[in-house]
């Protein structure tokens, strides 16, 4: 991408924050549990890109095997009347339960017994990390930034994109096999522990700053020469917070500000009130999605 080297580059992963343990039953899962059923989650927007109907091909295929499987989709989305009539065709309205929208994620999570993530395409998916929070594993697919969550084989399974066949062996061999699932569950703790949680993301970014100078606000960035064209990528928005820094940075060196999301336009990135600033910098906006 642009041409440049890995070590102008400087990767930090995204986090989440820990859970707080208080779990608030959710009652669909709660009755699902108490007859002895196995759940399994899919958490995210039922849009194409997440891939929600090869889980439901998926599902189709383990329930022939698990009949005590039940498969919880979360999320809320344009594609939500076109996969419930999936579900229906395949006759699995008692298998295939939509919860809706929920904005406590990991307290659903906590009482699912493993995840599953089968997007097409991703950035950095949170909902590994979700899952790894609260000690639960995921079979994900093998698209862009999901493998540098998942250790396939570690901390859960990696599969390939638009195939139902091969997640419903994985979701059949994590049913089967609770050792392996509990093996699982403890690396996956450990893996966001160790990766993924905030205190590993605030140490990395005070690290990252601390490479270079700062004073009054002032950005020096005595290792960047000034004719070199450094390109920053921030996904979604331009944050407030951090817009005086950007500026600061603008007038030491030649930099671009490059921001990719699923919007198609500049005032939707969520800066409003400092979309005039924004404007004086460098901003190309590209949407995100498949690019």
């Amino acid at each position: 991408y642009f041409e440049i080297s890995k070590e102008q580059v400087c990767v930090i992963h995204n986090a989440v924050k820990p859970f707080d343990g208080k779990i608030v039953p959710v009652e669909i899962l709660y009755k699902e549990h108490a007859k002895g059923n196995v759940l399994i989650g899919n958490i995210g927007r039922l849009s194409e890109q997440k891939g929600m109907t090869y889980f439901i091909e998926a599902a189709k295929i383990t329930a022939k095997a698990h009949p005590e499987a039940r498969f919880i989709i979360v999320g809320d989305g344009e594609e939500k009347e076109q996969l419930q009539a999936q579900v229906k065709v395949k006759g699995l309205q008692d298998k295939v339960l939509f919860l809706g929208y929920r904005n406590d994620i990991q307290n659903v999570m906590s009482q699912l017994d493993f995840v599953v993530l089968s997007s097409l395409w991703e950035g950095l998916p949170l909902t590994p990390i979700e899952a790894y929070s609260v000690g639960k594993t995921v079979i994900g697919t093998a698209v862009d930034g999901t493998p540098e969550i998942i250790r396939d084989g570690v901390d859960g399974y990696l599969v390939e994109p638009h195939n139902p066949v091969q997640l419903a062996e994985k979701m059949n061999k994590l049913i089967e096999n609770p050792r392996i699932r509990s093996e699982m569950e403890t690396q996956a703790m450990k893996r966001y522990q160790d990766e993924f949680s905030f205190e590993k993301l605030s140490k990395r970014y005070i690290d990252f700053y601390e490479d270079y100078k700062m004073n009054d606000g002032q950005f020096y960035a005595e290792n960047i020469k000034s004719e070199e064209v450094n390109v920053l990528f921030f996904h979604n928005t331009l944050p407030e917070y951090r817009i005086g820094w950007f500026e600061a940075l603008s007038e030491r060196v030649n930099v671009e500000f490059v921001f990719t999301n699923e919007k198609q336009n500049e005032k939707d990135y969520g800066f409003e009130i400092e979309y005039e600033r924004a404007k004086k910098l460098k901003c190309t906006f590209l949407p995100g999605g498949k690019q």
